[in-house]
């Protein structure tokens, strides 16, 4: 293999990994994952935050059950009273009936501002079960999309485990001042080398100077283009 095969196949693997390099870049893999993985984040943000909603609001249920409860009793006890015997007195008895009446009222206003109070709870809870519900299938989506971005990245980095085990075994045939001008150009180009056809640069398509091109013809090594300062190699096909 001549210095010019050598520097071509170079070019042809390093522009193998440029190619697997924009894959990655633009791989939509990823960006579907990161997409469906920040709608969860947000979803659960908002879960999150009506949990916190909710969490509030059972507590003010919590204290009207309270108050509920502790009027149930107290007119329980009250009722006790008053069918006891213990307490014989007429008037003594109409004050105890007429508590248990005020009781009775105050219990009913309770269970009303209860009954309000669960019309508050319960959307919230409903709210909160079909964000949950929703949360599952996102999150099973994201980890399916994860698993493909996964896939396609390790085959991408075995791809290029292999290319530049190819790179590595192509280096030795190409002489190292002549492997600086290529990295060197590669910096300006990814297609550092290109044919020189009919006088013409295969790179900047400009027509290379009759006195230029015969320098070039005649020169030994690698030449490079006068117009774009790519390397050319020297052949007519």
């Amino acid at each position: 293999m001549s210095e010019f095969e050598a520097l071509m196949n170079l070019q042809s693997i390093d522009l193998e990994l440029d190619a697997l390099d924009d894959r990655e870049r633009e791989l939509p893999e990823r960006d579907r994952y990161e997409k469906l993985a920040a709608e969860v984040k947000t979803s659960e943000k908002a879960l999150a935050a009506k949990e916190e909603v909710l969490h509030k609001e059972r507590a003010v249920q919590k204290r009207y059950e309270d108050k509920l409860d502790a009027l149930t009793e107290k007119i329980e006890r009250e009722q006790k009273k008053l069918y006891s015997g213990v307490v014989t007195i007429p008037k003594e008895l109409t004050g105890i009936q007429q508590e248990i009446e005020s009781l009775k009222e105050r219990r009913d206003e309770e269970e009303t501002v209860l009954l309000e109070q669960l019309d508050v709870v319960e959307p919230i809870e409903k709210e909160i079960a079909v964000l949950a519900e929703r949360l599952v299938s996102m999150r099973a989506g994201t980890e399916e999309a994860k698993s493909a971005y996964a896939a396609v990245s390790a085959e991408i980095t075995a791809a290029r485990r292999e290319r530049k085990e190819k790179r590595e075994a192509v280096l030795p045939g190409v002489e190292k001042g002549h492997l600086e001008l290529y990295e060197k150009t590669r910096k300006r180009y990814r297609r550092a080398v290109v044919n020189l056809k009919d006088g013409v640069c295969q790179g900047c398509h400009t027509d290379i100077p009759a006195v230029e091109l015969r320098k070039i013809l005649e020169a030994p090594g690698l030449s490079k283009c006068p117009n774009c300062g790519r390397i050319v190699v020297k052949s007519s096909k």
